[in-house]
């Protein structure tokens, strides 16, 4: 049983927004849109649950600029607020060992290797990320 889009999503309201539920044999599509001006500067539109009452993961910040008539940008980030993921810092014995072994020999060492498993963890889950700007 997976949980439900209000279980992991804080879906949007209020009057901007227009909402539209579907059914497509056991899939369910909630559409939740609105129209956003050049300079809005909306936060949280997209923000995932934490599990514990209140608290987010993620969050989104986007802009929109108008660059010239009939050609805006949209730019969104996504920021991690959540606790770090888990593995962070929990490396297995033979993911050390793999590691390891594809270092030079002077540098095969158990600090070596954890300091690499780190910093690869710390790239592949940054605090936040930019998406590339959509223009049109």
């Amino acid at each position: 049983m997976a949980p439900t889009i209000e279980d992991t999503f804080v879906i949007p309201s209020g009057a901007n927004w227009k909402s539209k539920e579907t059914k497509k044999s056991d899939d369910r599509v909630l559409t939740v849109e609105r129209t956003l001006v050049a300079g809005a500067k909306p936060q949280a539109d997209l923000s995932l649950k934490a599990g514990e009452e209140g608290k987010l993961n993620l969050v989104n910040e986007v802009t929109v600029t108008r660059l010239a008539p009939h050609r805006f940008e949209y730019r969104e980030t996504l920021k991690w607020k959540g606790d770090p993921p888990k593995m962070m810092g929990n490396v297995k014995p033979e993911d050390l060992a793999e590691i390891k072994a594809a270092l030079p020999k002077s540098l095969a060492t158990d600090a070596n290797a954890r300091a690499l498993a780190t910093k690869s963890a710390e790239l592949i889950f940054p605090s936040n990320v930019s998406a590339p700007a959509i223009r049109c």
